[in-house]
């Protein structure tokens, strides 16, 4: 029963009924300050004076950038942290900090800040403060002590807490949630997603529902989890990792007799770069060779082949691993002939040798055999359909370590 009511959260639509209230309050100014778009220049965010609530800003739009696929905001980001670390280290402990002061090191700490940055702020905020405490659980967070993190931020209801921080709280409290609690690690994944749409918090947050949906060994959370992930945020520098969760998991599922459905794959690839979608399949059928999963490998291996460009690497590649699967079924011609169209010297290492143990395979399971001469017993006994296919496969996992690069 768990494990179904976890399967129908993860497929209910994002206005579930609990999710369907609005933050109770939140001050214009963040709302104004969400709404700004124009690029960043770094250079003007860090000219004096440059407060935290400023840097905390510009923190986040580069998080939101990072989810739409700006692979150099990364090194921007670990300079604004640095930056911010100075500000909150510089905080006068006499000085009483504004709630703005105390939202910008929330949104640090939860961005991978410092817990000791905060020290002194904590030492100028009134116990009185309810964001002195999310303080408080956020340095635990940061410091990976996850049950005290848990026991801090446990009584806010991320609904009811300011924009700029709702999200990030509420992805926090699934991410220190201990095992065995997956229904409300969804429950606030789904939240935290809903809280801040389009952000890194959204793109996060799918992304951690991905081994949930996974783990229930199904292929029907996956498939909506991943087709939500790459529909919202396909261009992220995250995606690639999600991709290669995906196509373990279609292997897996193939393997189990619980395929994804052709039309599914083809359907959520066909939003991909053509590209990115030609080594995804290419992915796929390496990893079906190597299990000997026939169907799937033909058909991802198909499929890369008419994704790439004639004579190209991929191109043999994608013929390579067709013929490597097709070697050990009754179209051995065709395996021989494409086998034939594949050129050694556009191969890398790894690849000539796949080849060498397909050329192998090939000629060991169809080498013609010598009559016995006359008055001769013949007491060899040819192998069935099934040993071959398990020949085959051992030579093909031995050639696992040598594919690693294959396909990049």
């Amino acid at each position: 029963m768990k494990r179904l009511a976890l399967f129908l959260m993860l497929l209910a639509t994002p206005a579930m009924a609990e999710e369907a209230a609005a933050p109770a309050h939140g001050d214009q100014g963040e709302k104004a300050a969400a709404l700004v778009v124009e690029p960043i220049n770094i250079e003007d965010v860090l000219k004096p004076p440059s407060g935290v609530e400023t840097l905390a800003i510009a923190l986040a739009r580069l998080q939101d950038a990072a989810a739409a696929g700006d692979a150099g905001s990364g090194s921007m980001q670990r300079r604004m942290l640095v930056e911010m670390s100075k500000a909150f280290r510089q905080h006068d402990p006499h000085t009483l900090p504004s709630p703005r002061t105390l939202r910008a090191a929330i949104i640090y700490l939860l961005s991978g800040g410092r817990p000791g940055d905060v020290d002194t702020l904590l030492v100028s905020t009134p116990e009185t403060e309810p964001l002195r405490w999310i303080i408080k659980g956020a340095a635990y967070y940061a410091a990976n002590e996850t049950k005290a993190a848990s026991k801090a931020l446990a009584p806010f209801d991320p609904q009811r807490l300011p924009l700029s921080i709702g999200g990030r709280v509420a992805l926090a409290r699934a991410m220190v949630l201990p095992d065995g609690e997956d229904a409300e690690r969804v429950r606030l994944l789904r939240l935290a997603g809903r809280l801040m749409p389009g952000t890194l918090v959204e793109e996060s947050s799918l992304r951690r529902l991905l081994p949930i949906a996974l783990g229930l060994g199904e292929p029907l959370p996956t498939q909506y989890v991943i087709e939500r992930y790459l529909a919202r945020f396909g261009n992220s520098i995250y995606a690639a990792d999600v991709l290669a969760q995906y196509v373990g998991a279609i292997v897996a599922f193939e393997g189990k007799a619980k395929p994804v459905t052709r039309q599914s794959v083809e359907l959520l690839f066909n939003q991909l770069p053509v590209a990115l979608r030609r080594d995804t399949y290419l992915a796929i059928a390496r990893a079906a060779v190597l299990r000997g999963l026939a169907d799937l490998a033909l058909f991802s291996a198909s499929r890369a082949r008419r994704l790439a460009t004639e004579d190209s690497i991929a191109w043999h590649t994608a013929t390579l691993y067709d013929a490597a699967i097709l070697v050990v079924s009754p179209d051995y011609a065709i395996a021989v002939d494409l086998l034939s169209e594949v050129d050694a010297a556009k191969l890398d290492a790894e690849g000539k040798e796949l080849l060498a143990a397909s050329l192998r395979i090939a000629d060991a399971i169809r080498r013609p055999e010598t009559p016995p001469s006359s008055g001769e017993r013949q007491t060899d006994v040819p192998e069935t359909q099934a040993q071959l296919l398990s020949k085959a496969q051992k030579v093909l996992l031995a050639s696992d370590e040598l594919l690693k690069e294959l396909t990049q």
